[in-house]
């Protein structure tokens, strides 16, 4: 696992330099952010259950199970046109969706940091960038009406903070890259 993690170190850099980037936008354009992100989630939504719909009739004219793919995608649309009607309901959810993320995301960095401590020894960067998700995410859940434009502040630093941890795992990886004979 430890060659694997060697032989791409680049992927943590690179995932670190677009949380980097993606950090500093939200610190700068907290406003803009937000309505960004809803209205991402929101064109997603429709068009994902446009094409959930087309899907579930080409199922259905070759007799296959399709009532499940009908009803997401009458659910995709729905939940596309409120979103749009109504972006602050969407926007709360959204919040609870990046917290359930973090925590998992948390959750799992941690899990895989101490399954390649012993041959890496004392890998806390990857401990340090999942507890700071988890404890990201018990923050959205605890305090929700703390103002959504003060958690995009939050998610900019915490993305901010994360990258610059997983650019230090990747190069601490690079190092432990075998040279050739």
């Amino acid at each position: 696992m430890i060659e694997q993690l060697a032989a791409h170190w680049w992927i943590p850099v690179v995932r670190g330099a677009f949380a980097i980037v993606f950090g500093l936008v939200a610190l700068f354009w907290p406003g803009e952010t937000l309505l960004v992100l809803i209205a991402i989630f929101g064109a997603f939504a429709f068009v994902d259950g446009i094409f959930a719909i087309v899907s579930a009739i080409r199922y259905a004219t070759h007799h296959e199970r399709w009532g499940v793919l009908l009803l997401e995608g009458i659910l995709g649309i729905f939940i596309g046109l409120l979103t749009f009607a109504a972006p602050a309901a969407i926007a709360l959810f959204f919040l609870y969706f990046v917290a359930g993320w973090a925590i998992i995301t948390g959750i799992f960095e941690i899990i895989a940091a101490f399954r390649i401590r012993q041959s890496v020894g004392s890998e806390i960067f990857m401990i340090i960038a999942g507890v700071l998700s988890i404890v990201l995410g018990l923050a959205f859940f605890v305090f929700p009406s703390a103002g959504l434009i003060a958690w995009i502040w939050l998610i900019g630093i915490y993305a901010v903070f994360f990258g610059a941890l997983m650019i230090s795992f990747g190069l601490r990886m690079r190092s432990l890259k075998p040279t050739p004979a």
